[in-house]
């Protein structure tokens, strides 16, 4: 099987370039895909269920356009913080109740243990994910959450639509296993667990069959056999939620 995650190390410039020319070419102001939009309506219960006061302070880390940005609204005071300027000017058109920054997640001055929530979005496959983890901790008051999203390594190394990396472009995928491995350094984990099953190479190639789920899909139900596939770490997005641990 190829393997397709970039070795290249993280490089400001470079990526402000790769993201502001991928921007260009991929996102506007519309709703998001359907597959992202579904991920969106779990991550709402998650967030719901966290009981946060109407004066939360909630950080987006890698805000893109700001589709999410704006759900975030309903449930505290938002900052949100793109290294794309191309990004971060259309979140500024679509939020304008939001605060945003352009820059360098790493080294912009936030205030530490200043936000009851950070949320990031798959973003944490394109970062220095060491380096960001201990960022959040650090932004996060005492017992603050974490929720992020990120690339399913197992899933998208059996993607048949997956291209080598472009210039300028790093992702260094990690599977369930992996990201609770690194979380748990600063944080406690509460939920990991991962939506939206696809891939078709390998043995996932069997496992989401056409052919082959339509009979247990018949006898228990589409829905359920989705679930049991997401249960099984087979969903191509992994979704986390962890409370800080920071004194």
């Amino acid at each position: 099987m190829h393997r397709l995650d970039s070795s290249r190390a993280w490089d400001t410039d470079s990526q402000r370039s790769f993201w502001n020319s991928w921007i260009a070419g991929n996102l506007s102001l519309t709703t998001p895909r359907e597959d992202a939009f579904r991920t969106a309506q779990r991550l709402r219960t998650m967030i719901e269920a966290l009981c946060l006061s109407s004066s939360a302070t909630i950080l987006e880390v890698g805000c893109a356009n700001g589709w999410f940005t704006e759900i975030l609204t309903a449930y505290g005071q938002i900052t949100g913080i793109d290294l794309a300027d191309s990004a971060v000017e259309q979140a500024r058109q679509r939020v304008p109740a939001a605060n945003f920054y352009c820059g360098d997640f790493n080294h912009h001055p936030f205030a530490e243990r200043s936000f009851d929530l950070v949320v990031s979005l798959e973003t944490f496959s394109h970062i220095d994910q060491t380096t960001f983890l201990e960022r959040f901790s650090t932004l996060l008051k005492p017992g603050g959450h974490l929720l992020l999203t990120t690339q399913n390594r197992y899933v998208y190394l059996r993607q048949v639509w997956i291209t080598p990396p472009a210039e300028g472009q790093v992702r260094p995928w990690v599977t369930t296993r992996q990201l609770k491995r690194m979380v748990r350094q600063r944080f406690d984990v509460k939920a990991c667990f991962t939506v939206e099953p696809s891939g078709h190479l390998g043995l996932l190639r069997i496992v989401n069959s056409r052919k082959l789920n339509a009979l247990p899909c018949s006898l228990f139900g589409a829905d359920r056999i989705k679930r049991l596939k997401e249960f099984l770490g087979l969903g191509q997005t992994i979704v986390l939620l962890a409370r800080n641990r920071a004194a």
